[in-house]
C-alpha cells in the first residue's frame, strides 16, 4: 500500500482528504474503496453537485473528483462555482462518461487539472493523485525553506555598532525562545518589524508561521475578520470560511503593528483571545484553539492612549509584559555609516548600477541631520540617489536637501518650556505641531506631510486621530 500524505510543514502532517461527486453509487464504491487501499486518504461522497458545495463549508478538501453528468448542477458548473468560491481551489480531476473533446478541452479551460473517461483507469487515477500529493509536498517544502532563510537573513539586516542596539539584541536573546508578550516601542521607521522578525526566526517558533497585520491599514469594520475569520454565510459575501490572522500563525508569531490604532471596541475581543488562547471565527459556534506568540508595537505613547480612554489598560498589561525601546537613529549616529554602506550595496546590486561609493561630504551631512524618519528615511533617500546619480559617486547635489534644524532655534524654546509647570507629552506635542503647519500651509496635505517629512497616509491618520479635519 501506498503511504502518501501531504506535507504540510518539516514536521506536521495530515491525512489527504478526497470529494469524490458522482451521482453513480456503483461508480463512487469501486473508486473510493480502489483509492481507500491504495493511497492513504478519506473519500466524502456526494451524489449531486449541490451537495457537494454545501459540503465544502465545513470541510477542507484537498482533491476532488467530479462527474460531468450530475443531477441539478452539472459538472462544468459545479467546478466554475467551486473556483469562485474557495481560493485557491483545490485540484480536480474531471471523471465522464462521455469521450467528447470539447467538453474536456473546455473543463481544462475552466481549471481541471486532469480529464478521464468511465470506465476508468484506476491505476492511472492513481498516479495522477500521487502526482497531486507531490506537487503539494514540494510547495510545503519551498514555503519550510522560505522561513529558514528568512531565519538567516532578517538578523543579519538589523546593522549596528551602537551599545544602544547592542542592549536590544540583549533582550532579543532573553525573550526570543519564551511565549511573553514583547511590545516594540519607538518612533517610526526604527526597524520595529525587523526586531519582530529577529525574535521569531531566531527563537523555538522559527519553523512556525510568522503573521504580520497593521493595525492602522486594515478598516476597523474589517479587523475582526482578519484577526479571527468567519465561517461561510456569516455576513453578505462570506461565499466560502474564512481563516483569521490568529489560526494562521498558529505555533507561531503574530506581529500587530501599530497597536495603538486598534478600535477600541475590538481591544475587549483581542484581550479575552489573549487570555484564554481561544477563539470563534465570526458566525462560527466552534472554539478554535491558537498557541500564538504575540508581537506588538506602536509609535504612540499608550500611557496617554489609555488616558485619553482610546485604548484599554487591561491589555497594554497583556501586552507589554516585555517591553523593548528602539533607539531613534539620531540616538545612535554611530551606525549611519554602516547603515548607508549596506543600502548602497543593496540597492546599488538591485538597480544593476556599478560599484558606488559615497562622497566625503555626503557622511557629514547624514552625521549632522537629524532624523526624523530614522533608518527608513535614510534607506529611502539612499534608493533615491542611486537612482539620481549619474556616475559611480554618491555626491552632495544627489541626495535632498537634508538641513537640519540649528541647535540654537531649538534652544530658543527652552525658556518657554521652562515657564510651564507641567510639560506637554510628546504625543500633545505632535498634535500641536500638525495643527501648527496646516494653519500656515492653509491645510494643504501634500506641503505639510513633504515638511514634516511623513508620508501622506500617516498625516490623515494623525488629523484623524487628533480630530483636526474641521480645522
Amino acid at each position: 500500500m501506498y503511504n502518501y500524505r501531504i506535507n504540510v510543514s518539516s514536521k506536521e502532517y495530515h491525512m489527504i482528504k478526497i470529494a469524490l461527486i458522482d451521482d453513480d453509487p456503483i461508480t463512487r464504491r469501486i473508486v473510493s474503496e480502489f483509492l481507500s487501499s491504495s493511497i492513504e486518504c478519506e473519500v466524502i461522497h456526494s451524489a449531486s453537485g449541490e451537495e457537494f458545495l454545501e459540503k465544502i463549508g465545513v470541510s477542507d478538501i484537498d482533491i476532488v473528483l467530479l462527474d460531468i453528468i450530475l443531477p441539478g448542477k452539472n459538472g462544468l458548473e459545479v467546478l466554475t462555482e467551486l473556483r469562485a468560491k474557495i481560493v485557491p481551489p483545490p485540484p480536480t480531476i474531471i471523471l465522464s462518461a462521455q469521450e467528447k473533446v470539447d467538453i474536456a478541452v473546455k473543463a481544462i479551460q475552466i481549471g481541471a487539472h486532469d480529464y478521464f473517461t468511465k470506465p476508468i483507469d484506476l491505476v492511472r487515477l492513481e498516479q495522477s493523485i500521487k502526482n497531486i500529493v507531490e506537487v503539494k509536498s514540494l510547495k510545503a517544502e519551498v514555503e519550510n525553506l522560505r522561513y529558514q532563510i528568512q531565519k538567516e537573513v532578517y538578523y543579519e539586516e538589523i546593522i549596528t555598532s551602537s551599545e544602544e542596539m547592542r542592549g536590544v539584541f540583549n533582550f532579543i536573546t532573553k525573550v526570543k525562545d519564551t511565549n511573553i508578550p514583547v511590545l516594540l516601542l519607538g518612533e517610526s521607521g526604527t526597524g520595529k518589524e525587523l526586531v519582530a522578525r529577529a525574535i521569531h526566526y531566531y527563537g523555538n517558533r522559527s519553523e512556525k508561521p510568522f503573521i504580520t497585520i497593521n493595525c492602522a491599514a486594515i478598516p476597523k469594520d474589517l479587523m475582526e475578520s482578519e484577526l479571527f475569520g468567519y465561517e461561510r454565510g456569516a455576513f453578505t459575501g462570506a461565499y466560502a470560511r474564512k481563516t483569521g490572522k490568529f489560526e494562521q500563525a498558529d505555533g507561531g508569531t503574530l506581529f500587530l503593528d501599530e497597536i495603538a490604532e486598534l478600535d477600541i471596541n475590538l481591544q475587549s475581543k483581542l484581550l479575552r483571545v489573549l487570555q484564554s488562547k481561544t477563539l470563534e471565527r465570526i458566525g462560527g459556534t466552534k472554539i478554535i484553539t491558537a498557541d500564538v506568540r504575540i508581537i506588538s508595537a506602536t509609535n504612540s505613547e499608550l500611557t496617554n492612549e489609555i488616558k485619553n480612554k482610546r485604548f484599554r489598560n487591561d491589555l497594554y498589561f497583556r501586552l507589554s509584559t516585555f517591553p523593548i525601546v528602539l533607539p531613534p537613529l539620531r540616538k545612535r549616529k554611530s551606525d549611519i555609516i554602516f547603515l548607508a554602506d549596506h543600502f548602497l550595496k543593496k540597492y546599488s546590486a538591485e538597480y544593476h548600477k556599478p560599484a558606488m561609493r559615497f562622497e566625503k561630504k555626503v557622511f557629514q551631512i547624514f552625521s549632522e541631520y537629524n532624523w526624523p524618519g530614522n533608518v527608513r528615511e535614510l534607506e529611502n533617500i539612499i534608493q533615491r540617489a542611486i537612482l539620481m546619480s549619474d556616475s559611480e559617486v554618491i555626491s552632495v547635489i544627489d541626495i535632498p536637501n537634508l538641513s537640519p534644524v540649528p541647535l540654537s532655534q531649538l534652544e530658543a524654546l527652552d525658556p518657554f518650556f521652562e515657564s510651564l509647570s507641567q510639560l506637554p507629552s510628546l504625543d500633545e506635542m505632535r498634535n500641536l505641531i500638525i495643527r501648527h503647519m496646516l494653519k500656515r500651509e492653509h491645510g494643504n496635505i501634500s506641503v505639510v506631510a513633504k515638511k514634516l517629512n511623513i508620508g501622506r497616509a500617516t498625516l490623515y491618520r494623525l488629523i484623524k486621530k487628533y480630530e483636526l479635519a474641521s480645522e
